[in-house]
């Protein structure tokens, strides 16, 4: 928390507390319940290769904490780092098992978390690999990127022969977090270096949307 950030309490309704702290207004609930089976279900594939024990360790536990806060327009990297931050506060001074992101939606142990969170913020990155699922469609061979809808930005599609490696998520985070910082408009069949040469882009569009909804990079055969 910046020192000019102000923290002020606007008070407690049965199991919720109200707070502001600088441009962001905040809500924490405790509910005395599991989270509900649809969401730990949706959350678990994407955890296998960084929590493959996270069925095991999420079965046992009994309740859990809501949090949330505003959104305003052009604002929500902001809002979401403060939400970030607002959590590991909360993970320091609690037995929490994990944090579930809901937008992307993307699931994290408690330490992983605090640790992600605190080296990315320290080198002033926005940890983009807290908010947004990366996913890997092996009958279609596309590995892409799952939450980017929460920051107005397209999703990513790669177009892989292989399951995709370490590298290959490293580098679609980097591409995601272009997408969605870059004022440059990306165009269809322009073209950008990856691991393992060129890729060219290509958008999805949604049926009765016409705004572009994902982009797609596919590898250039050399010539």
């Amino acid at each position: 928390m910046r020192a000019k950030e102000s923290f002020i309490e606007e008070g407690k309704l049965r199991n919720c507390a109200f707070f502001t702290i600088g441009d962001f207004q905040f809500v924490i609930e405790l509910r005395d319940e599991p989270l509900p089976q649809g969401v730990t279900d949706a959350l678990l594939p994407g955890t296998m290769r960084h929590w493959p024990t996270a069925e095991a360790e999420l079965a046992p536990h009994l309740a859990h904490l809501k949090l949330a806060t505003t959104i305003q327009s052009g604002k929500t990297l902001n809002a979401a780092s403060a939400l970030t931050k607002m959590v590991v506060s909360l993970l320091c001074v609690t037995d929490s098992i994990g944090v579930c992101w809901l937008n992307g939606p993307v699931l994290h142990p408690a330490g992983s978390f605090v640790a992600i969170a605190s080296e990315m913020f320290g080198a002033g990155v926005p940890p983009l690999i807290l908010w947004v699922g990366v996913h890997w469609n092996p009958e279609e061979r596309f590995i892409h990127t799952k939450g980017m809808v929460q920051f107005d930005a397209p999703e990513i599609f790669i177009k892989l022969q292989s399951e995709p490696s370490t590298e290959w998520i490293e580098y679609i985070f980097e591409v995601a977090y272009y997408a969605m910082s870059s004022a440059k408009e990306i165009h269809d069949g322009e073209t950008m270096d990856g691991p393992k040469g060129v890729l060219r882009i290509d958008s999805i569009r949604g049926g009765d949307h016409p705004e572009r909804t994902g982009l797609v990079l596919v590898p250039v055969q050399p010539s």
